[in-house]
């Protein structure tokens, strides 16, 4: 009797733990939602102006398909003459993309649904998932610093991967990229 006790106390633990598996998760902070870095980076350099070009976030920070994202807040710091003044100047947003591949993706399956279509196949069209930005009007013979900060709902910031640092002088430009300090990531 007393082994048919445990046999069945054991029985009721192991279905406990197999039903009971997965069924709540500890919620996770908004950060682990927030979209990976940019991709594909390509900066170029004309006479009077700096062309960064990238593709879409893809995955968030748990290197999971991502959900959701907003855009891209692109911030220089610059113009910079010497050295010494690097470290006087903070980032200023120069403009925020949006980024509307996951709207339209989703748009489009579930059209594909409502005709009764194989959805998971269904994409946006490639000019939704790259991006431009165009800085004009810049002063030769000064350095400017960049940075792409992909942006989740509520404001949440995703990764950076690498800051921009252009040597600006016309076509003869120099381009760096470096990976970001802490400071250049708040």
């Amino acid at each position: 009797m007393k082994k048919r006790i445990i046999t069945s106390l054991f029985v009721c633990l192991q279905a406990n733990l197999i039903l009971a598996c997965g069924l709540y998760q500890v919620p996770l902070a908004p950060e682990f939602f927030a979209p990976m870095e940019v991709n594909e980076l390509l900066v170029t350099t004309e006479d009077q102006k700096i062309t960064l070009a990238w593709s879409a976030s893809k995955e968030d920070r748990r290197k999971e398909k991502l959900k959701f994202i907003d855009g891209y807040r692109i911030e220089r710091k610059g113009p910079i003459k010497d050295t010494i003044q690097k470290t006087d100047l903070e980032y200023q947003e120069l403009k925020f993309i949006p980024d509307q591949h996951l709207e339209i993706e989703k748009k489009l399956k579930d059209e594909a649904i409502e005709k009764g279509a194989i959805s998971r196949k269904v994409k946006a069209e490639e000019q939704y998932y790259s991006f431009k930005f165009e800085d004009i009007n810049l002063e030769k013979n000064s350095t400017y610093f960049y940075k792409i900060t992909p942006i989740n709902q509520g404001n949440v910031k995703g990764q950076v991967k690498q800051v921009v640092v252009v040597e600006f002088n016309g076509i003869d430009s120099r381009v760096i990229l470096i990976e970001p300090k802490i400071e250049d990531l708040q």
